[in-house]
């Protein structure tokens, strides 16, 4: 996600209008002023690894994801890295989907489901 235009907003400053700026200013959806974000595609990353793409379809309240690799939780029951307090990318600590976990929707917070193994 590129934060470039909200930290320049925040300083209270311009983006720059000599060149294309591919990200969008957060605030209103940080403040809760909009319940969405302009993004229509998310690309999450752990480390330097695509780890899962979000689409937000325009003028629908869908979100799908696909997921390159997820986390494995210690112990499997767990929901998140609760035991190292941060989650890896390192192939021993995740479970990699060839071809990614199909696209699904999504319903509730976009971080709160993990795919399905």
């Amino acid at each position: 996600m590129d934060l470039f235009p909200t930290v320049v907003h925040l300083s209270g400053a311009s983006v720059p209008e000599d060149r294309e700026i591919d990200g969008h200013d957060l605030m209103d959806l940080l403040q809760r002023r909009v319940e969405r974000s302009n993004h229509e595609f998310l690309f999450h990353y752990c480390n330097a690894y695509l780890n899962a793409v979000r689409w937000h379809p325009p003028n629908s309240s869908s979100v799908w994801k696909a997921f390159y690799f997820t986390p494995n939780f210690y112990p499997e029951s767990e929901t998140a890295c609760f035991h190292t307090h941060v989650c890896f990318c390192t192939p021993d600590h995740v479970t990699y989907h060839s071809p990614p976990a199909p696209l699904r929707s999504l319903e509730g917070p976009v971080g709160d489901h993990a795919a399905d193994s």
